[in-house]
């Protein structure tokens, strides 16, 4: 794998920087593993390589063991005008560039969706994935070869048939952070954390590339090259710090935080992390972003706020152009960066520490997280003078010794939550463990009506049900910044081990615990009991206003009784954008409305 070699690469670095105390550090990720797809033209036998995108929520990828079989059908970006054919049994294959119009081929009952790698913009590859678990194979293939898909659609006159296949499951890995150790020369017991995440993410997670990913942990590196020589030897320490799970909400970082809780503020003084693109020369530096959205405690902060005035002023003085921005206690990310994201600083933040982020400003980051974001795209004009930048002030930081960051008091709450997933159990008249389920755990935060990127993460729960979380917002922070609401959502879910759709589902019915939405977590340990039922589900999708038609976005499902109209025993809904997902017994039939 990919990761396992970048993290030895590093590792190996370290190694021969000759920084000391070079070590993984552990912890358990749950991810979705591609195990493979292709697409088969029934017609002629040729085999086509394909790899299946991202999960809907917690539902993969993937088809039966022969696969899905239909005549395929071609609709452009899929606008209504480009389809020219009943799509209702049918293989679709659109463009990339479609955004979540797949949703529309689904609702018209296509058995699985195929999308031709044209190359775009994130903003027309979002919604390639839904956060209702519906159940219908999607895959990516190249350009090249959906070019060739559509000519054979053209040149023959006859249906051209297609067997689609593809498996990806949720596992359980070991992942790691790689840590390493640069004593200083004369407050050596006053670590400086630095740090940047070594991993990538996608759309579609085989093909990852994460060029821009690739130049802060890039950067990472020449920082420890250059500090770990002799004439550059720092005056506080430093512990150098490559972070995976950044796009699974920030795992690496929470999971660092969570195994080095009592070094918060004692020992380790500051945390800084580097997030890097090239599409601008200019970076910010950051105390707060969107994963916690936690503005606290400015007055700490303002030490850090003079002393990267000063630095840059320096630098400045010497010579050295530099293009950087202070944003210690100012503007958000999203003014400067023109979106929402997420930083590797703000679960130390959350824990008591102090937090700071390089963040290249200016930048729209236009191929994040798709699978153009390819090297050839880096700008090294860019790249190198954000690297001089990042280099000089933190020179200046980690030898100021005028500078104090010791004696600042601010509360943690950095909480865990630990959970089980349970089923009522009617001859016992109790609950039941439920093994293997996947939990998705969502801090819903309340921006304005932003939908915040990287919130989910899906834990796999283990043979008797448990399940941790570490590095949970705790509402007494909430109570501390003042409006900002917000709260988790935790759904428990089972998918059937082979394919197919989900086979449990959350209960909100008689027997429900009353524990998905999680308002008072104010300790810093909270238990969750999750409970499930053995289900069949529907999709509603295109909800629209009667009035006027149009899609309605603000709307309640209810679940009733066929009979009675009363709530059932065990059932849940689902809502997302103008689509719903109802889960409910097999074996009763209900209304929905």
């Amino acid at each position: 794998l990919g990761y396992e070699k970048a993290a030895q690469y590093i590792y190996d670095k370290f190694k021969e920087y000759n920084l000391v105390n070079v070590s993984y550090e552990y912890y358990n990720l749950t991810v979705p593993l591609d195990y493979g797809a292709n697409i088969t033209i029934v017609n002629d036998g040729t085999v086509i390589p394909a790899y299946s995108l991202e999960p809907n929520l917690v539902e993969t990828c993937t088809t039966p063991p022969e696969g899905v079989e239909g005549p395929l059908v071609y609709v452009g970006k899929g606008m209504l005008s480009e389809y020219s054919a009943n799509v209702n049994g049918s293989i679709v294959l659109m463009d990339f560039s479609s955004r979540d119009r797949w949703l529309k081929a689904a609702s018209l009952g296509a058995k699985a969706i195929i999308f031709m790698g044209e190359e775009c913009f994130r903003t027309d590859a979002l919604g390639k994935s839904s956060d209702l678990p519906i159940d219908i194979p999607r895959v990516y293939i190249s350009k090249s070869d959906g070019n060739r898909l559509i000519r054979s659609l053209l040149e023959n006159d006859f249906p051209m048939i297609v067997n689609v296949k593809s498996q990806m499951q949720y596992k359980k890995i070991l992942a790691k952070n790689i840590v390493a150790f640069l004593p200083g020369t004369a407050l050596s017991n006053e670590v400086i954390v630095i740090s940047a995440h070594f991993d990538s993410g996608s759309f579609v997670p085989s093909i990852s590339p994460g060029a821009q990913d690739a130049t802060g942990i890039a950067t990472l590196l020449e920082l420890a090259r250059i500090f770990s020589q002799t004439e550059f030897k720092p005056k506080r320490s430093i512990l150098f710090v490559a972070l995976s799970g950044h796009h699974i909400a920030l795992s690496g970082a929470r999971e660092f935080v969570y195994s080095h809780l009592d070094e918060v503020k004692t020992r380790l003084k500051l945390f800084i992390s580097i997030d890097l693109s090239t599409y601008s020369d200019t970076v910010g530096i950051f105390y707060y972003g969107h994963f916690f959205n936690y503005y606290k405690h400015i007055l700490w902060y303002e030490p850090l706020l003079h002393a990267f005035i000063r630095y840059v002023q320096y630098i400045k003085e010497q010579g050295i152009s530099i293009n950087f921005e202070n944003h210690i206690t100012s503007a958000p990310l999203n003014i400067t960066c023109g979106d929402i994201f997420t930083l590797d600083s703000e679960p130390f933040a959350l824990a008591g520490g102090l937090g700071l982020t390089y963040y290249t400003v200016h930048d729209m980051r236009p191929y994040f997280y798709t699978p153009f974001d390819t090297y050839d795209k880096i700008n090294f004009r860019n790249l190198r003078k954000q690297i001089i930048a990042i280099l000089t002030t933190f020179y200046a930081l980690i030898n100021d010794l005028e500078l104090d960051i010791s004696h600042y008091q601010i509360d943690p709450y950095f909480s865990t939550i630990n959970g089980r997933v349970v089923e009522y159990n009617f001859t016992t008249a109790w609950y039941t463990p439920v093994p293997r389920a996947l939990v998705c755990i969502e801090r819903i935060p309340q921006e304005n009506g932003i939908e915040v990127y990287n919130q989910k993460q899906i834990v796999l729960a283990d043979d008797d049900g448990f399940y941790s979380y570490h590095g949970a917002w705790n509402v007494k922070a909430q109570i501390e910044i003042g409006p900002k609401w917000q709260y988790y959502r935790i759904q428990a879910f089972v998918d059937s081990p082979l394919y197919g759709p989900v086979i449990y589902a959350p209960d909100v019915g008689e027997y429900s615990l009353g524990q998905i939405t999680i308002t008072d977590l104010t300790t810093d340990t909270y238990f969750v009991t999750s409970n499930v039922f053995k289900c069949g589900s529907l999709v509603i999708f295109d909800i629209v206003r009667t009035e006027d038609l149009l899609p309605d976005v603000d709307f309640s499902v209810f679940v009733r009784k066929a009979k009675s109209h009363n709530p059932p025993d065990f059932y849940y809904s689902m809502i997302s954008g103008e689509h719903a997902m109802v889960f409910a017994q097999d074996d009763i039939e209900v209304i929905v409305r």
